[in-house]
Parts: C-alpha cells; sequence; structure tokens
C-alpha cells in the first residue's frame, strides 16, 4: 500500500538522486542537462526538486543516467531502493569555461551565415557539427515559439484594447442617449 507521506520523500530522494549523477555525469548545469535531454528544465527541475516526473521523462532519464529502465518506478513505488544505481556515463567533452563561452558567444552573434555558426559552436563546445547543428535548431526553434507566443500575446491585448474602446464608446452613446 502506498503512504502519500512516504512518496513524498522518495520523490526528494529520487530527485537528489538524479541531481549528483547528472552532476557526476558532467552537466553542471540543469539548462545543459535539459538540452541534452530534450526535456524541458522546468520539467527537469521539479524532478530534481522532488517533485516527481512522468514515465517517459524517468525512462529519458534512467537511459542517459544508465540506470535500469523502471528503477525510478520502482523506487517510488516502495519495491527498490537507490542502492546499486550504477555510475553515470561521464559526458564526453570538456566543459569551457566562462571567458571562453563569453568568446564563443560573440563570434556566433558576429558570423552571418549558418555554416560559420555551426563551426563556430562546434568548436566552442567540443562537439561534433552533427550535434551543434541540432543544439542550434533547437535554439532556433525556441527563439520561433517565443516570437509567436509573443505575437499572440500582442494580438490578444490588442483585441481587448479594442473590445475596451469598443464598449466605451457604447456606454458614452447610450449616456449621451438618455440625456436627451
Amino acid at each position: 500500500m502506498r503512504h502519500p507521506e512516504r512518496m513524498v520523500d522518495r520523490k526528494a530522494l529520487l530527485g537528489s538522486a538524479v541531481r549528483n549523477a547528472r552532476k557526476k555525469a558532467g552537466f553542471n548545469t540543469l539548462q545543459e542537462w535539459a538540452a541534452h535531454l530534450d526535456i524541458s528544465d522546468r520539467t527537469l527541475g521539479d524532478l530534481e526538486r522532488g517533485h516527481g516526473a512522468g514515465p517517459n521523462t524517468l525512462a529519458d532519464v534512467e537511459n542517459a543516467l544508465g540506470w535500469n529502465p523502471g528503477k525510478s518506478r520502482r523506487f517510488l513505488d516502495g519495491e527498490e531502493d537507490l542502492e546499486d544505481m550504477p555510475a553515470p556515463p561521464q559526458r564526453a567533452q570538456a566543459e569551457p569555461d566562462d571567458d571562453a563561452r563569453g568568446r564563443a558567444a560573440v563570434k556566433v552573434l558576429l558570423q552571418p551565415t549558418l555554416a560559420d555558426l555551426l563551426a563556430e559552436a562546434s568548436a566552442a563546445y567540443q562537439v561534433d557539427p552533427a550535434e551543434a547543428e541540432d543544439w542550434l535548431l533547437r535554439v532556433l526553434t525556441i527563439r520561433r515559439k517565443a516570437r509567436e507566443r509573443d505575437g499572440q500575446d500582442q494580438a490578444v491585448a490588442e483585441r481587448a484594447r479594442q473590445t475596451a474602446a469598443a464598449r466605451s464608446r457604447q456606454r458614452q452613446a447610450q449616456t449621451g442617449q438618455t440625456r436627451s
């Protein structure tokens, strides 16, 4: 039988284990980890803070950390402990320091072509060009979605302004008719 109070503790323990394994694997930030897994940093942050995650997220995290499939769910269900978790595979590329990241970012911003962007990103982060292309496409997709969302927000705000103005004109017209 599941006990909610124990479930919360197990979620927190699982989140802590995931965070520690992520760092051992060489992913120092949640954003790097999220980009690597192609899962939102919010979802992974919720998992690490002990709020749990869905089965697909757990499966992706287990796979990336080299854990047995279903291990997280069995732990949350109280069927297994977190001992005997294998060490996560180490990240292949070296992490550039902040100065190198800054220089790479400036260079990326100054390069006019996609090929140049890919070459710079691949060299700066010591990844193969295909991985750099995947990263760039994710960034461009996120930016496009943000622009679309901003455009939708602006359109909603404009409709709200137009509706408010129309209602104001109606009230003024009604007030003018009752005075006559």
